[in-house]
């Protein structure tokens, strides 16, 4: 497709010198490495709700639904430097690999559209989860109708932008109508329609992040739960600063027109802005379920917390011979056990005490302790032990 015009030393040409974001390690190590992340994050998410909690709710449906949809784009964003000529100048690919990038960006814009439209939708479903009346919760719900409206219109329109459909990566189909993301032969409608899109997104992701911002009033709210709503906001504000940083690229080379036609060359970095912000979003929408358990992990392994129980019990001036029955109990539901180690002392002058030291002790647990007497030669006049329970509560 190269002219005759064209001089050898037009930076077209150029099959060297290309900038960092546009190398094919580059691509592969972000996308790749993000989306590990991310898809760990999503089974962490799933491990609390269905395992521990048992709660599995349709926001959980809809994350590993935009997971999905996450991971096609990354893998047809993998395969664009060799298979499309992504991040090279257009002008030096082959005819295979332009027919090839027509193919990825139509399946890539495609599924990365469905996946920002469904993320925002779990995200909203995750908040009702919270917001269970008032004022919080009608606007959730207004806020849910309106991204289902814009999502349906956007997904429509990445997968059908062309009619025929297969208009929209065939090019010796000349019999078209073409729209929207498939308006390739129109420049201006071309970068707006990404350009709209790209604003229309952000603004919705702001919006959305901004709602959990409420529960920091609620003074219910536990330390573990505020780190969970931060980590949201933290990792949402990430995504958002990519989805800025692709807008404001796409404005700038107006959708890869400017200044010259190159699409393989100035979209890999809205390409790889693109696949960040949807992995930073799935981790923003997880990391509230999953943290508190993490945390729990963490001090379980690095801290270790020890109390000392101590019982005295006056037996009568000639004492008694007890039997001391120690056990561990499980903490709150959990599978942790408190383990319990014993510390004898012994008895005088009829009176005996135990001291134990236990731990982890984070999250709550029982230590029971069973005391009975033995020695059938008790004085009358002393007080007969049997079958004595104390239960005791670690905070």
């Amino acid at each position: 497709m190269a002219s005759a015009s064209i001089s050898p030393s037009d930076p077209r040409l150029d099959t060297g010198n290309l900038p960092v974001s546009n190398r094919p390690e580059t691509i592969l190590a972000s996308t790749i490495t993000f989306l590990t992340i991310a898809t760990i994050a999503v089974g962490l998410r799933l491990h609390v709700r269905f395992k521990l909690v048992r709660s599995p709710g349709w926001d959980d449906a809809l994350i590993v639904l935009a997971l999905l949809f996450s991971m096609l784009t990354t893998i047809f964003l993998c395969l664009g430097p060799s298979m499309g000529g992504i991040g090279r100048h257009w002008l030096t690919n082959t005819p295979d690999q332009m027919r090839g990038f027509v193919l990825l960006f139509y399946i890539g814009v495609a599924c990365y559209t469905s996946s920002t439209a469904i993320v925002k939708l779990s995200l909203l479903v995750q908040y009702l989860r919270v917001f269970r009346e008032g004022r919080m919760r009608t606007i959730c719900l207004w806020l849910l109708a309106l991204t289902v409206l814009w999502s349906v219109a956007v997904v429509f329109m990445a997968w059908f932008p062309c009619f025929p459909v297969q208009a929209s990566w065939d090019t010796t189909i000349l019999d078209k109508q073409c729209y929207f993301f498939g308006a390739k032969d129109d420049s201006f409608e071309f970068a707006a329609s990404y350009v709209s899109h790209a604003a229309s997104n952000m603004t919705l992701d702001l919006i959305i992040l901004l709602l959990p911002t409420a529960l920091y009033f609620q003074r219910d709210m536990t330390r573990k739960e505020i780190w969970g709503v931060s980590w949201l906001i933290s990792m949402g504000a990430i995504a958002t600063i990519c989805a800025i940083a692709r807008l404001i690229d796409i404005a700038v080379h107006k959708g890869a027109y400017e200044p010259y036609y190159d699409p393989t060359y100035w979209g890999a970095v809205p390409f790889i802005m693109s696949i960040l912000e949807v992995h930073f979003a799935i981790i923003a929408a997880s990391m509230p379920v999953f943290w508190p358990v993490v945390e729990d992990s963490f001090k379980s392994i690095f801290v270790t917390t020890e109390i000392t129980v101590f019982e005295s019990h006056d037996l009568g001036a000639t004492g008694g011979d007890l039997e001391q029955d120690s056990r561990s109990t499980h903490s709150g539901g959990s599978q942790r056990a408190l383990h319990i180690h014993r510390k004898s002392r012994r008895p005088t002058y009829g009176q005996y005490g135990d001291s134990y030291s236990a731990d982890p002790l984070k999250g709550g647990g029982n230590i029971r302790t069973n005391v009975s007497a033995s020695n059938p030669y008790v004085p009358p006049n002393a007080p007969r032990i049997s079958n004595v329970s104390k239960e005791y509560t670690a905070l």
